[in-house]
């Protein structure tokens, strides 16, 4: 058996809805001469992320559900799936991290995949792709979504075309606050720039080490539940139910049955979209902020409609 090359690892991160995934299938579609592997971090117990990567040929999917690969309850399992996805000899890994991921120890788990497989991985660094229109009110709720931006290479300033001229250079300028150094580039539909692996292979991985983002910070960590449909439920309810609990959540995302078909539900921040889904229907994932009366409040509009289970 021959030498296996070192394979170029790219981190992906953002928040729920960021298009992290749109990213994912885009990198499969422009380099279909590429064999990408992916590896998909979901923070909820449904590997939904990774039912919507289309990857055909071209590219191998593993999924890790449950948690985000930065905690040290997962970081085994991430290393792990590194190495089994790098027997498969693809020549480009690319990592989705959970939209809650919190990436302080990335010098650690980087430092620990080159050191347990010494030239196994050539690691390029880290992509946070950011929602322009919702990152200043996020950016006030969640500790984590700063913290992806401090420890990126790139930021990808997704969904350019919904945020004014003066609102993403004020985005842009709170990005360079947090970290100077970032290559920023505004994106729609998180289309890929021609000069991106250019860009990528002229940079010098970050390698920064710092506790201010110790912990979720004042709002607490937020809290992931599965919504299970309950036997025939109409769509209509459905919808009324999803624009009723629209101001209670931070992300919605799954597929269900209801009495009119399958019909996959996301929310991000901005509004539900629904669209009919011809796969599997396992659930949807909510992510909620960590707020006891909110919660209660999601729950009992909820359970008419739904089985809730695995919060966290």
């Amino acid at each position: 058996m021959s030498e296996l090359k070192a394979v170029p690892l790219l981190l992906v991160s953002g928040f729920l809805g960021a298009g992290k995934t749109t990213l994912l299938n885009n990198f499969i579609r422009r380099y279909p001469e590429r064999r990408f592997g992916i590896i998909v971090n979901d923070f909820g117990d449904l590997p939904i992320d990774g039912n919507m990567i289309t990857a055909g040929d071209s590219a191998v999917v593993k999924t890790l559900n449950s948690g985000q690969i930065f905690c040290s309850c997962m970081s085994s399992s991430f290393i792990d799936s590194l190495s089994e996805m790098r027997l498969l000899e693809p020549d480009f890994i690319v990592v989705e991290t959970s939209g809650l991921a919190k990436p302080s120890p990335l010098a650690d788990i980087v430092g620990a995949v080159q050191s347990m497989q010494p030239g196994a991985f050539s690691y390029l660094g880290m992509l946070s792709v950011v929602d322009a229109g919702l990152y200043r009110r996020l950016s006030t709720v969640l500790n984590a979504v700063n913290e992806q931006i401090a420890f990126s290479d790139i930021v990808m300033l997704n969904k350019a075309d919904l945020a004014g001229g003066e609102e993403l250079l004020l985005v842009e300028k709170m990005i360079h606050e947090l970290n100077e150094g970032a290559h920023i580039y505004r994106s729609t539909y998180a289309a890929i720039p021609d000069d991106f692996f250019d860009v990528l292979r002229e940079r010098v991985p970050r390698r920064m080490i710092s506790d201010e983002y110790a912990g979720w910070g004042a709002g607490g960590r937020p809290v992931s539940l599965t919504l299970r449909i309950r036997p025939g439920v109409p769509a209509e309810s459905l919808r009324s139910f999803c624009s009723s609990a629209a101001s209670l959540v931070l992300r919605m995302k799954g597929a269900v049955r209801t009495d009119d078909g399958g019909l996959f539900v996301d929310f991000a921040g901005t509004g539900f979209t629904f669209r009919p889904f011809e796969g599997g229907c396992p659930g949807i994932t909510v992510i909620l902020k960590a707020d006891e009366g909110l919660i209660r409040d999601f729950k009992t509009a909820a359970a008419p409609l739904f089985y809730i289970d695995n919060q966290e």
